[in-house]
């Protein structure tokens, strides 16, 4: 009797390992997909079948954990918080431009808060553990998105990180 609860728990977490993960983007233009193959991959799935897919993520962008994939309301902006170890994660944004094609910005999002930080405040990605970039939210009239920075103190009775900063879509520049 107890092997057989042990077998149908072994194949129900495998069985959920297996799922794909699918967010929908809010005008449904697209959906992301996330696989399961020894790490998580993603893959951008527009609605037109005309277009063609748009990987998020492969190799080398494959980790062990799924992301959270925060997308826009228009659509146009896809902002990926990637869990990368114990208590540490990334950040990535993507655009998705009117013609179906798929970039992501060259610069982490998260290395671009920690060298505005670095630059203004003297504040270093090296002082804290646990470091991590979070989704608050979209300012489409203002052209930006909200995020935070925050992180551990690796030195003990300095203070815990928690910034919010705000990207500029445009400009392609962060202020607080």
């Amino acid at each position: 009797m107890t092997l057989r609860v042990v077998a149908a728990l072994v194949f129900a977490c495998a069985a959920s390992a297996a799922q794909d993960e699918v967010t929908e983007a809010p005008r449904h233009t697209y959906r992301i997909v996330q696989h399961y193959a020894g790490n998580w991959d993603a893959t951008l799935h527009f609605s037109d079948t005309s277009r063609g897919d748009a990987p998020l993520a492969g190799d080398p962008d494959r980790y062990p954990w799924p992301a959270i994939y925060e997308i826009s309301p228009d659509d146009q902006w896809i902002f990926r918080d990637q869990k990368t170890g114990s208590g540490t994660g990334i950040a990535f944004l993507y655009h998705v431009e009117q013609t179906g094609r798929v970039w992501r910005m060259e610069q982490r999002l998260d290395d671009l808060a920690f060298a505005y930080l670095r630059a203004h405040d003297h504040i270093s990605r090296a002082d804290y553990y646990h470091v991590g970039a979070e989704f608050i939210g979209w300012d489409l009239p203002a052209q930006s998105l909200r995020f935070r920075v925050s992180g551990t103190a690796e030195q003990q009775g300095k203070p815990h990180l928690d910034r919010h900063l705000v990207y500029h879509l445009t400009s392609h520049t962060i202020t607080q």
